[in-house]
């Protein structure tokens, strides 16, 4: 999700003693399989490694990490116990280079079981090991610390008799907590919980004396034996992870530990490494199939996936952010009956924040049918991002939909015929329902229903079937802009100040309704005018403060202006400004004059401040690939350099005008350049040709009437890509040309036959052919933003 202002040095300080914001804490749960390696990272430096995996993996995946971090060597390490899964690799991170300068800390040797493994660690930490001891504090810099919260069955009230357990060495596992502030990071090793009733139970008491936590890494890769619901209810985290690989044969995360996390009364951010055992009924969560990195400035903290560039930002507890309210929060799109998957894994739902301020999700409930789910995390949502919650996280299964947040698994659903989503605040008054079926929109199968108008009701008229396919094949927009979706309309905005009346008010331009078309009921109002005067309002299409009437013109000449009439006997008056297509996206500065014969400057006039108001854009218009094609190359000018002369021609194959501007032309090499305009556009009518270039000098470029010229993007001679992204990612066009098939022939354009003018016919080399005119001025050859001629 998005980031937030730094505060000033001297605001920081004042403020609280919290680490300097720049400050962070990383913690990187490097994807290992089934084991668990994470390394740590404090605010100063500080390097901190805990566990590292399997045999084969310190040297495989752990130390490649650490390098790719940039990683040269360690301070700490914990051993959290003698599973290979967990303690396999470290010799081969140690011995690679990475033995830590410190300390390397393990649970000791009662019970130590002797095998290479055991044997190649001690080696390995000869002269650093320590063995840990309950309610240890490692000191990691900048106040982050690193405390042992369980060790041999010890926890930090008391203490379980290890050797009851069926998993004695899991039960003997050391535990930790990272602090950092506000933010604190539980780390649960393999300790049991006697969650399925076969294990010493010391996870539990230990959790209470632990208390709350923003991220769990969960004990034992999501185990039964562990994550208890007296754990769940201790730490409390916004944010849980789980280490465990593909396939596993443990049942990793198990059913039952994914659902103790995510409840309907308390549902939470849940991720894992892989996909973990997908025979075991488990879902729900979201497996990113990578590394997971969370940091902390000590106040919030974010998650970001190696798998993907989706970055979720959270609050403490501590320090939570701002409450949803009514009227913050708009269901903005519904997958209600998924096609490209079953109805148990595809359904998702996506929320918006349509408010002008960053909102915490924490309290906020969501009811469909007979079920409701209470959001525990306290995820930030900034203004306008959205979030996808799903049924369930797992790509190979759900239609390949990230969900930023899985409801509780089996637990929710979304009924395919007549049915509807409730939002409410914590404080449990409605933000807003949307229905399906009678009385709200249809359910089409797999199409997704998608918001028109984001601050609109949600009635039916204002959802539309989705019409881009994402790569799950089914048509919706998870987690960005909606296909018929209004741009967002920015509010008015007043400036300067207005001439001081006769009557001592200050004469202001306000407005009512929307300056939109779809709604046409926008109106510029002026308030404390001279009341029973005449007065007018004028406007243009930039700004000025230039001395008018001893008042100021906010609106540079030339103007238009409205017609004469009176104002109200309180001060009163209003236009409406009707908007028509040409005015969307546009700005235009208002201002009022009016008469006031007892001005004591004697100028008679009245001056109100000024207005700009931008007009809410157009929706956008539904893309497919081949819309916008290439029709004309210009790779190897003959008659002027390359630098200037090479040029392309676009063509608009669709029943629409299409706004360039905004778009991105690149090839596959690295190179790109976004089409910008200064905001004019760059329209495309219907069946028209548009060029671009290296330059729109005529005088230089051979004579090509280049409508807009790119930089930082050439044409190679002899083989190139030429692709054509819309925002958003759609990619409408795409050729490849080479000397192999193509013509090639210096000074002559590469010419589409014009009856061959389709996004997949124009990829065929045998598509195209020298052109054969000679422009005008130049020798070389092509016919630029007019039809193509045939090929011989």
């Amino acid at each position: 999700m998005k980031r937030f202002p730094l505060l000033s040095l001297a605001l920081a300080l004042a403020a609280s003693a919290t680490p300097v914001v720049a400050q962070q804490l990383e913690i990187h749960v490097i994807n290992v399989g089934q084991g668990l390696s994470v390394f740590v990272k404090s605010p100063t430096g500080t390097r901190f490694l805990v566990d590292g995996a399997n045999p084969g993996d310190g040297n495989a995946i752990v130390r490649p990490y650490l390098t790719s971090q940039g990683v040269t060597d360690l301070d700490y390490s914990v051993c959290t116990h003698w599973h290979t899964d967990h303690m396999g690799g470290l010799d081969e991170v140690f011995n690679g280079g990475f033995k830590p300068n410190v300390a390397a800390f393990d649970r000791g040797d009662t019970n130590k079981p002797s095998n290479p493994e055991v044997t190649g660690y001690m080696n390995a930490v000869s002269g650093v090991r320590q063995i840990a001891t309950i309610g240890q504090t490692i000191a990691l810099g900048g106040g982050a610390t690193a405390q042992i919260t369980t060790v041999n069955g010890q926890y930090l009230t008391g203490s379980v008799d290890p050797t009851s357990s069926g998993q004695e060495e899991n039960s003997r596992s050391i535990s930790l907590v990272l602090r950092y502030g506000d933010f604190d990071c539980y780390i649960g090793g393999d300790v049991t919980a006697n969650a399925d009733g076969s294990t010493a139970n010391v996870e539990g008491p230990s959790s209470l004396a632990i208390g709350q936590c923003e991220v769990a890494i969960s004990a034992h890769h999501g185990s039964p034996t562990s994550s208890s619901a007296t754990v769940v209810s201790a730490i409390n985290p916004s944010f849980v992870v789980h280490s465990c690989g593909d396939a596993n044969p443990y049942q990793h995360p198990a059913k039952q530990t994914i659902n103790a996390w995510n409840t309907l009364a308390a549902t939470r951010v849940q991720w894992s490494t892989t996909e973990g055992d997908t025979n075991n009924g488990s879902g729900g969560f979201n497996p990113v199939e990578g590394h997971v990195v969370i940091k902390s400035d000590g106040n919030r903290f974010t998650v970001t996936r190696s798998s993907g560039s989706e970055v979720l930002d959270f609050a403490t507890f501590e320090q939570p952010g701002a409450t949803v309210g009514v009227g913050d929060l708009a269901v903005s799109e519904v997958l209600v009956n998924p096609a490209a998957s079953s109805d148990l894994y595809g359904e998702w739902f996506e929320l918006v924040n349509v408010d002008a301020a960053e909102r915490d999700l924490a309290g906020v409930k969501v009811t469909s049918g007979a079920k409701t789910f209470t959001i525990a995390s306290h995820l930030l949502l900034a203004p306008s991002e959205r979030i996808v919650i799903g049924v369930d996280g797992n790509r190979t299964r759900n239609g390949n939909v990230f969900e930023h947040l899985g409801a509780p698994w089996e637990n929710f659903g979304l009924a395919d015929t007549t049915s509807s989503i409730l939002v409410k605040t914590p404080t449990n008054s409605t933000i807003e329902t949307v229905g399906w079926g009678t009385g709200g929109f249809p359910v089409t199968s797999g199409v997704s229903a998608e918001r028109r108008v984001l601050t609109n009701a949600p009635t039916a008229s204002n959802f539309a079937a989705a019409t881009s396919a994402w790569a799950g094949a089914d048509l919706g927009t998870p987690g960005e802009a909606n296909d018929a979706e209004v741009p967002a309309c920015p509010s008015p905005v007043p400036y300067g100040t207005g001439k001081i009346t006769s009557q001592f008010g200050q004469p202001t331009v306000l407005w009512s309704g929307t300056p939109s078309l779809l709604t046409n009921d926008f109106e510029i109002v002026l308030n404390e005018g001279v009341p029973n005067k005449p007065c007018i309002a004028f406007w243009g299409t930039q700004s000025a403060a230039l001395p008018f009437y001893n008042g100021t013109l906010y609106v540079k000449p030339p103007v238009v202006r409205f017609g004469v009439t009176v104002i109200d006997s309180v001060g009163d008056a209003s236009y409406s400004v009707p908007v028509d297509a040409s005015m969307a996206g546009t700005t235009r500065y208002y201002q009022f004059w009016m008469r006031d014969p007892a001005q004591p400057d004697g100028t008679s006039v009245g001056l109100s401040n000024g207005l700009a108001v931008t007009f809410c854009p157009l929706p956008p218009v539904g893309l497919a690939a081949g819309d916008v094609i290439v029709t004309e190359v210009m790779k190897d000018p003959a008659f002027v350099a390359d630098s200037v002369g090479e040029w392309l021609e676009l063509y608009n194959n669709s029943s629409q005008t299409l706004d360039l501007e905004g778009w991105t032309l690149r090839d596959d090499g690295g190179e790109a350049h976004t089409l910008v305009n200064g905001g004019a556009g760059l329209v495309l009518g219907p069946g028209d040709f548009l060029v671009l270039g290296a330059s729109t000098n005529t005088g230089v470029n051979g004579g090509i009437p280049v409508a807009y010229a790119w930089s930082g993007f050439h044409l190679d001679d002899t083989d190139d890509e030429l692709v054509l992204v819309a925002p958003g990612g759609l990619e409408v066009e795409r050729i490849a040309y080479s000397t192999a098939g193509w013509p090639s022939t210096p000074g002559a354009a590469l010419n589409l036959n014009p009856g061959l003018f389709d996004g997949f016919l124009n990829d065929l080399p045998g598509s195209w052919c020298d052109a054969q005119t000679t422009i005008a001025g130049s020798t070389d050859k092509g016919t630029p933003g007019a039809p193509n001629t045939a090929c011989p």
